[in-house]
Parts: structure tokens; C-alpha cells; sequence
């Protein structure tokens, strides 16, 4: 008999556990990761008996790893987009068109040039000019600070998330601990294991992971090819930035970064090192271009007061005896000429010399040493700020427009009638003018004596009469506003005299990299603003030319200037490449949008298939329940059945 106590006992037992584990899955039905528990029953039983009741040889977790793994990948690839996504809206919203915007402010700025084409000696277009120019350069000088701010917090946010994932994958390694010594001492696997599996899945939320189940319940994590956990030991990650400022993961005790792309690292890493640098460092070309276009044409013109006796270089070098090339310039110079006029302000007359520049061999002393061959010119370095000083001897002025000389050069004319060059080059390239000759003869006497010119290519620009009906000392048609004179007296056949004739006197581009008489002051974004001088003298600005009154040749350059196709290569202008940039940075907002809705609604869809297998169905406990209940107290019938029954032998006895 006691062989049948003990079936009744073990149902009794068994339906206990049952009830309990019932009662385990209702209570924690709303827990966030738990997996329902089932147990699985078997026939006690042996070789010489029918049965010896029933027992629990398996209470198991309910999931489908497939699907735990699809929900692992879906958690750190949506992770990892609302990392970008959220960073990426704040950079959308400082470039949104509209008033106020970037692209606004600028595109006022060029209008307000526009107006002084027309009205060139207005101060108060002048300075209206150096409001809007002051609005630009301070919104670079913000939208840089903020891009810059943003892009650096990204360096303490992966610190903390490696912190994170550190804190993380110990926890993880201490449950394999756990897990895998419960295994053998048949201990409760299941609990340590949910909870495991919800560490895993937060350690999704940092990192992309691979987890690879092992004997006795352990798994190992990998990050790409390198281990986070290995059993119940875990691996640290920690953060170093490289040489080329890109922010790097590094794994203990292995020497190659980590390729991550997930996870609220991966996102990170991408914005860190690629969308916010992408921004900045276009950001940085468009407002490089905006200084050197304005700097070069202020520093290649004149304004009412005419040429110079003094000028300051603004930005240093980092070292004076460097090459230029390599002497730490915010807007380095190329191999070029620079082109200087010299004026004898007592007689006006007015010479002009080219300074050739190449900055693979030249330093600043060299550059100062040049402009000081210049007859009645001077330059030095300031040993203490390393920067350049530029002036003329008393009696004399220079400027850097290209001013046509007031006399040819290179005259080759063996007759006695003087020649002269006036006017202003409105050309688009530097050349030079060539007038020879034809026939001999007396000026404005001599029948068909003429004159040709030709440019440095050899082709010919213009040829006219200067012999019979021509007035001596009269203008001659203008070539792209270049005028020659010839005055009374002889010329013989071959006769010639040249002048150059300048479009863009600094083709070096050495002013604005010296800062030299430039329109803003500062190198970089954060560090620029308009000349103060200028804006206490709006006088100053360089709007013409020729130094005349009503001349504003200068703005039209600056207009054309701004207008041209200076960058991405030479295939964008500023509108287009800022309007270019502001829709770049929208459509990846889009796209990072769209992409994260679908990995949200998988996201559900996975969470809803896990709920039906993995989740907790009250009405099916609750039928459990009645079940287990019911078989309880059949077990407890059944004890006391037998118990009776023993009872009436032990009295027939």
C-alpha cells in the first residue's frame, strides 16, 4: 500500500507545483521580458512496478530564439537610426529656410552689393552693407559653435554608453555564472535567463551584437568579430579619439578599433564622425568661400580715399620662416602674381610692378623682401605677431587694384611722338597690349599711317588711323576700356609700346591669406567678423576700381564674385551649394524617418509574435488552473480512497 500512497502523493505534489507555476505566469504576466513556463510530466515508474505516479522532470521557458534574435538585430538598428535621427533634427531645424536662416541673411547680402553698384559713394548703403555682412558672418560664427557643441557632446555620450555597455556585459557574464551552475545542481535556469535576455536586449540598445548560445546555458555576445562576453567573463570598451579626429571603439587587449553599426554607439559614431563632421566641414567651405571672395575683391580695390601709405596684415603665420604652403595659413596661397601700383602723389604718375608667389618656397621674409624691391616701397615682419606690414615712403601710395601705369612699358619707338594708356581694363583675364606701328610718318599728317594692337596670344584687338585726319593727342577707340593716346610727331614703321593689363591683381590670392586691407577679420568660423575699422569708416570700403567717385566697378566684381561657381570643384556657386547643403540634411532626416517607422512597426510585429508565443495568457492560466485544481483533488480523493481502504483490511484482519 505504501507504493500507492506515494501515487496519490505525487499527484497531490506534482499538482501543487502545477498550481504554483500557474500562478507564477499570471503574476507575472505584464512583466516586461517574461516568458511563459511549462512543464513537461512523466510516468514515474520501474522494471518491477505498473506505475508510481507522476512527476515534473522539466519546467522549461516558451520562445522561439529566431524570433529572439530577429528582435535583438530590430532593437539595436532602431536604436542606432533615433540616435541619428534625433541629432539630426536639431541640425535640420539651425538650416531651415526661411527669415533669419543662413541662406536668407546671405542672399540679403548680395543685394544690398547690388544696390551699390548702382549707388557706389552711398554711406548709407555702405553701411547697411556692413549690417548684412555682420548678420552673415554672425550666424556662421553660431550655427558653427552649435554644429561644433553638438558634435562634441557626442564624445561624452560615448563615454557613457561604453560605460553602459561595460556595466552591461559584466551583468550578463555574472547570470552565465549563474545559469550555468543552476544547470548542474538542477536548479531554476529559467528566471536568471529572462532576465538575462532583457540585459542582452539592452545591451542592444548600445551595440550590435551576435549572441551565441553555449553548454550549460551560457552564451558569448560579439561586437562584430570581438567578444563582449565569454562565458562569465566580460570584455571593456573604451573610447580614443585618432589622429584624423574620428572618434574610435576600442575592445581590452585587442589593438584594431571595433566596426560598430548599431546601437546608440554606432549612431553616434556615424554622426560624430561622419553626418555632423560632413556638415561642418561643408559648412567651413561655403563661409571660406564667402571670405575669400569678398577679402580679395576689398583688397584689390580702392575706395574714395585712394591708394595706401600704410597697411596692416592681419593674419599671421605660424612660423616666418616657413614655406607659406605650410606655415599654418587658414586660406593658403597658390603659385601666382601679385600686382602693385605705385603712385607719385605729386605728379600722379603711376607705375606697376608683379611679385611672383609660390608659396611651396617662399616664406614671409621672402614675401616682405619682394615688396620691398619695389622702388619707394617698404615691407616688414612683426617677429612678435608674425604678421606683415606694408607701406610707401613718404611722397608716394600703393594699392593692389592694377591700375593701368600712366606710361607704356616696354616702348620700342625710334620717332619722336610721346604715347600714354588710360582708362580701365574691363577684362576678364590678365594679358598684355601690344601697339605697333604700321607705315612711317607724321602723326595726323601722314596719309594711311596706322596702328595695330594685338593681345599676348598675337591676335588682333584693334587697328586704326593715326596719320591724315587723325587729332594728335586725341583717344583712340577703347579695347575692353583700355585707351591709347598718341601724341604729335614721328613714328616709323615697327614702332611699339605694351602695357599689361590687370583683371585680378592677386592671382596668389596672398592678400586675403596675409590679411591684407580684407573686408573681414579672423579665419574661421567662430572666429570671424567684419574689420572693425571698416565699420567705424564705411569709407574705407573698396567699392570701385579706379578711387573715383560713382566708380562702383569694384561691387560689380564682387557680384559676379559671389555669383560664380567656387565650389564643390568649381560646379557650385554659394546659393546652390547652402541650399544644396539644407536639402541634403532634410533628405537624410527623411530618409532616417522612414527608415525608423518601418523598424518600429517590425519592431510591434516581432513584440506581437513574441506575445503569442512567449506571453502570458490569463484565460488560458485560469483554465490551467481549474485543471491543476481539479487534479488535485482527485490525487487528495484518490489518498483517501486508499487510506480507507487500508483501513477496512487492517479491521478484517
Amino acid at each position: 500500500m505504501a507504493g500507492t500512497e506515494s501515487i496519490g502523493l505525487s499527484g497531490i505534489l506534482t499538482s501543487q507545483r502545477l498550481l504554483d507555476l500557474a500562478g507564477h505566469n499570471i503574476s507575472n504576466a505584464n512583466t516586461q521580458g517574461y516568458h511563459r513556463q511549462v512543464a513537461s510530466l512523466a510516468m514515474r515508474s520501474n522494471s518491477l512496478e505498473v506505475g508510481l505516479g507522476v512527476e515534473i522532470t522539466q519546467i522549461r521557458r516558451v520562445l522561439d530564439q529566431s524570433l529572439e534574435n530577429a528582435i535583438t538585430r530590430n532593437t539595436f538598428s532602431a536604436a542606432n537610426l533615433t540616435t541619428q535621427l534625433d541629432a539630426l533634427r536639431q541640425v535640420e531645424q539651425q538650416f531651415k529656410p526661411g527669415e533669419g536662416s543662413l541662406l536668407d541673411l546671405w542672399e540679403q547680402l548680395r543685394n544690398q552689393v547690388v544696390t551699390l553698384v548702382g549707388a557706389p559713394d552711398d554711406p548709407a548703403n555702405q553701411r547697411v552693407l556692413l549690417n548684412k555682412a555682420g548678420a552673415v558672418v554672425e550666424k556662421i560664427n553660431s550655427l558653427h559653435g552649435e554644429l561644433t557643441s553638438l558634435r562634441n557632446d557626442m564624445n561624452a555620450r560615448l563615454d557613457d554608453s561604453l560605460n553602459q555597455v561595460n556595466a552591461i556585459a559584466a551583468h550578463i557574464a555574472s547570470l552565465n555564472e549563474v545559469i550555468s551552475r543552476n544547470v548542474l545542481l538542477n536548479q531554476d535556469v529559467n528566471n536568471p535567463s529572462d532576465q538575462r535576455d532583457q540585459l542582452v536586449n539592452q545591451l542592444a540598445k548600445y551595440i550590435d551584437i551576435r549572441v551565441v548560445q553555449q553548454d550549460y546555458g551560457k552564451v558569448n555576445i560579439f561586437a562584430g568579430s570581438v567578444p563582449l562576453v565569454l562565458g562569465d567573463r566580460s570584455i571593456a570598451l573604451s573610447m580614443k579619439i585618432d589622429g584624423n579626429d574620428n572618434a574610435q571603439v576600442l575592445a581590452e587587449d585587442f589593438p584594431s578599433p571595433l566596426a560598430v553599426t548599431g546601437g546608440e554607439v554606432g549612431g553616434l559614431l556615424t554622426l560624430r564622425n561622419e553626418s555632423i563632421r560632413d556638415v561642418i566641414e561643408r559648412m567651413e567651405s561655403w563661409s571660406a568661400s564667402l571670405v575669400k571672395t569678398m577679402d580679395t575683391v576689398q583688397a584689390t580695390g580702392l575706395g574714395p580715399h585712394g591708394p595706401f601709405d600704410i597697411l596692416f596684415g592681419q593674419r599671421p603665420v605660424a612660423n616666418v620662416n616657413l614655406p607659406l604652403s605650410i606655415a599654418g595659413l587658414a586660406f593658403p596661397p597658390q603659385a601666382g602674381n601679385l600686382f602693385v601700383s605705385v603712385t607719385d602723389q605729386a605728379t600722379g604718375a603711376r607705375t606697376l610692378h608683379q611679385i611672383a608667389v609660390n608659396p611651396a618656397s617662399q616664406n614671409l621674409n621672402d614675401i616682405a623682401n619682394a615688396l620691398s624691391a619695389i622702388p619707394n616701397m617698404q615691407a616688414v615682419v612683426d617677429t612678435q605677431t608674425h604678421t606683415l606690414t606694408i607701406f610707401a615712403q613718404a611722397g608716394f601710395a600703393f594699392d593692389f587694384a592694377g591700375r593701368l601705369p600712366t606710361a607704356p612699358e616696354n616702348v620700342a619707338i625710334s620717332g619722336t611722338a610721346p604715347t600714354s594708356i588710360g582708362g580701365q581694363y574691363t577684362g576678364k583675364a590678365n594679358d598684355e597690349f601690344t601697339y605697333t606701328v604700321v607705315g612711317s610718318g607724321t602723326v595726323g599728317v601722314t596719309p594711311n599711317l596706322g596702328m595695330e594692337a594685338r593681345n599676348s596670344a598675337g591676335q588682333l584687338i584693334g587697328a586704326w588711323n593715326i596719320g591724315q585726319g587723325y587729332e594728335p593727342g586725341s583717344e583712340l577707340p577703347a579695347i575692353q576700356g583700355v585707351k591709347a593716346r598718341i601724341g604729335g610727331g614721328t613714328l616709323n614703321n615697327g614702332d611699339s609700346f605694351s602695357t599689361r593689363v590687370i583683371a585680378q591683381p592677386d592671382t596668389a590670392g596672398i592678400l586675403t591669406a596675409l590679411g591684407v586691407n580684407t573686408f573681414f577679420q579672423g579665419d574661421t568660423p567662430g572666429s570671424l567678423q567684419v574689420r572693425p575699422d571698416l565699420v567705424m569708416r564705411s569709407e574705407l570700403l573698396a567699392g570701385s576700381r579706379s578711387g573715383l567717385l560713382a566708380d562702383g566697378s569694384n561691387w560689380q566684381r564682387l557680384v559676379a564674385g559671389l555669383d560664380a561657381n567656387t565650389l564643390s570643384g568649381g560646379a557650385s556657386n554659394m546659393r546652390k551649394y547652402l541650399t544644396d547643403l539644407t536639402t541634403d540634411v532634410g533628405s537624410k532626416v527623411l530618409d532616417l524617418d522612414q527608415r525608423q517607422t518601418a523598424l518600429v512597426s517590425l519592431g510591434a510585429g516581432l513584440e506581437a509574435e513574441r506575445q503569442s508565443i512567449s506571453g502570458v495568457d490569463p484565460n488560458e492560466e485560469l483554465v490551467k488552473l481549474l485543471q491543476y485544481q481539479r487534479s488535485f483533488q482527485l490525487s487528495s480523493r484518490f489518498l483517501r480512497v486508499v487510506n480507507d481502504t487500508l483501513q477496512e483490511l487492517l479491521r478484517l484482519v
